[in-house]
C-alpha cells in the first residue's frame, strides 16, 4: 500500500490506529532528534534556515532545504530505521490542503512519502 498524507484537521478517523502517524513538530514547535516530533520540518519560514542560511518567506520555500535535511538525517541509522517504519502508513500533518496537492509540492510529508515509496513528491496525492 502506498504511503499517504492527510491533514490532521480534516481527518475524521481514529488517530491512534497503527496505520496513522503524526509527522509534525512537537508540542513546543521543536523537532527533537528522537521521539515525538522527530519527523517534523525543522526549517521554518521567517527564521534562518539551518541548511542554506537564508530566511524563507513562504512555507513552500522551505521544502527544497527540507529535502536536503532529510537526506542528511537518513545517514543516522536510528533515524533511518524509524523512518523506514513509516512506509505504507498514513502520515498526518497540518499543511495538506483539503482539496489535495494536485501535483504541487506543498508539504514535507509529501517528500517523506515519496522517499519511502520511491516516487516523485509531485506524485503523492
Amino acid at each position: 500500500m502506498p504511503t499517504r498524507v492527510i491533514n490532521t484537521h480534516n481527518y475524521d478517523g481514529p488517530i491512534t490506529i497503527p496505520a496513522t502517524f503524526y509527522c509534525g513538530r512537537d508540542y513546543l514547535g521543536n523537532v527533537p532528534l528522537s521521539g515525538y516530533g522527530m519527523f517534523g520540518n525543522p526549517i521554518v519560514k521567517f527564521h534562518k534556515c539551518r541548511v542554506c542560511g537564508k530566511i524563507h518567506q513562504k512555507a513552500g520555500d522551505t521544502l527544497p532545504c527540507y529535502s536536503i535535511y532529510l537526506e542528511e538525517r537518513l545517514q543516522d541509522p536510528v533515524f533511518s530505521s524509524e523512518f523506514l517504519k513509516l512506509e505504507g502508513m498514513i502520515l498526518r500533518c497540518f499543511c495538506r490542503p483539503k482539496d489535495g496537492f494536485k501535483g504541487r509540492v506543498l508539504c514535507h510529508c509529501q517528500i517523506m512519502a515519496a522517499k519511502l515509496d520511491g516516487c516523485r513528491s509531485e506524485d503523492i496525492e
